[in-house]
This record gives C-alpha cells, structure tokens and sequence, in this order.
C-alpha cells in the first residue's frame, strides 16, 4: 500500500512481504506486467496452475516448503534449459564473507590464503553455480 513507507515493508518478516506483494500485485490487481507473469509462468511450470486458479498462495507455500531444495534447484534448471549460471561474490562484503568462511578464519600470512577448516562447506551444487569475483567496490574505493 501507498501508506507503507520502504523501511517499514523490508523490516516485515519475508512472510509478511510475500503477503503483501501476493494481495497488491496478485489479488486486487490483473497480473499484466512481466514480472507479474513471469511468476505466473513458474508456477505454472511446476505444476501449481489449480492452486493459482483458486489463488490460494498457503497452498504454494506448503508445496514450496515439501520440496528438497537441492533437487527443486535441478528442476528449474531444467524447465529453464540452463547448465549452469554466474554468481557474483563480493569478499569485501561482511555478509557475504560469512556463507564462505568462518567469522574467526584468518588468512595465512605464508601461503595468502585460509586454512582449509576455516572454509565452511557449501551445500549448492558447484557444477550448477560458478563464480565470479566481484571486485569494482575495491576499483571505485567503496
């Protein structure tokens, strides 16, 4: 709504936000815009087209919430007809340092790199997901 400041909708649980965003773009409007049908579309890929039909978003939700995240993850790749997608990484960002690397690890002064147990272990697919280093905050002095 209007009268929610920017703040105020990102300081709701995701619950909350994916409340709103479903009745604002999804109930009291026609989802006529890109986005609005790009999620149609996906949910209608994976099969959910009753559910959207009643618009019935704790139906999707408890079909979301069933599913191993690792296969759903195989799944959209396939309905998408993608082998693999770029992610950017941003070390120098604190979030972002933490999914990698424990908030202790130091870097070893010898060999410029962490200690092989100070380095978390992902449970993303590697061979799915490749990296980029994102390094322009060093280049614009950030």
């Amino acid at each position: 709504p209007a009268s929610l400041r920017h703040a105020d909708f990102f300081a709701l649980p995701k619950s909350k936000q994916a409340d709103l965003v479903w009745k604002h773009l999804f109930l009291e409007r026609s989802p006529i815009s890109e986005a609005q049908l790009g999620v149609l579309t996906c949910l209608r890929k994976f099969g959910l087209g009753e559910h959207l039909l009643q618009k019935d978003l704790a139906a999707i939700r408890a079909w979301f919430e069933k599913q191993n995240s690792l296969e759903h993850t195989d799944r959209v790749f396939e309905l998408a007809g993608l082998r693999y997608v770029v992610m950017t990484n941003v070390p120098f960002d604190q979030r972002e340092a933490d999914t990698w690397v424990r908030p202790t690890a130091q870097i070893d002064a010898n060999t410029h790199c962490f200690e092989e147990t100070d380095v978390l272990e992902q449970t993303f697919c590697s061979k799915r997901f490749k990296t980029a280093l994102r390094c322009d905050p060093i280049l614009k002095g950030d």
